[in-house]
């Protein structure tokens, strides 16, 4: 790599500087001075595009692309091999493809064994293209040792694309006795 060329220049220094001591000029200093240089050819931070960096440039992190330009991941050279260095990959062949995560509280005030339809659980704005993909955690609720006690929990989730419900069939009686159960949810799909 060349070495650059700098030009230092002293500029706009007013003729009876006030100082009482040598320090203080000396401090003022960078008040007073315009420093420029010029570009260091060659000189590369990161790594950017489609193509695969050449080998003098495995050192530093590569930004990679699709060919269309969208972004692909970011990629470190571990070991002669281009690894992505992003812990969360999301790839799909769709389109605008958005994801929304969200938590809820679903009561539940039912007989034993009678299938509920309980919702909206969550609204989507703006809405989804199609019905995305819900996924759901149970996090607490007063039901919510009941139903870690089964392997299945008898429930499905009807997504919409503007807002989601649960359908569920709890074996627990519940027509006396609210029963709550809180979740965290993702639902992932299509959005333009």
């Amino acid at each position: 790599m060349a070495t650059p060329a700098y030009t230092i220049k002293v500029v706009n220094v007013p003729d009876n500087l006030d100082h009482q001591q040598r320090s203080f000029e000396i401090e003022e200093l960078a008040n007073y001075l315009e420093v420029d240089t010029e570009s260091l050819q060659g000189l590369t931070m990161v790594n950017y595009g489609p193509n695969t960096p050449p080998i003098d440039l495995t050192s530093i992190p590569w930004i990679k692309t699709n060919p269309d330009g969208s972004p692909n991941g970011i990629y470190v050279n571990y070991g002669g091999d281009w690894v992505r260095a992003t812990p969360l990959i999301v790839e799909s062949d769709v389109n605008n493809l958005k994801m929304k995560l969200g938590t809820g509280t679903v009561t539940f005030n039912a007989a034993a064994g009678t299938l509920m339809t309980i919702g909206p659980i969550a609204s989507f704005t703006p809405d989804f293209d199609t019905p995305p993909v819900i996924t759901i955690t149970p996090t607490g609720g007063t039901i919510f040792d009941h139903l870690t006690g089964y392997n299945s929990w008898n429930y499905t989730v009807d997504p919409r694309v503007d807002e989601f419900y649960l359908k569920f069939k709890c074996e627990l009686d519940c027509s006396t006795i609210n029963q709550t159960l809180e979740i965290q949810w993702m639902a992932i799909g299509a959005r333009a």
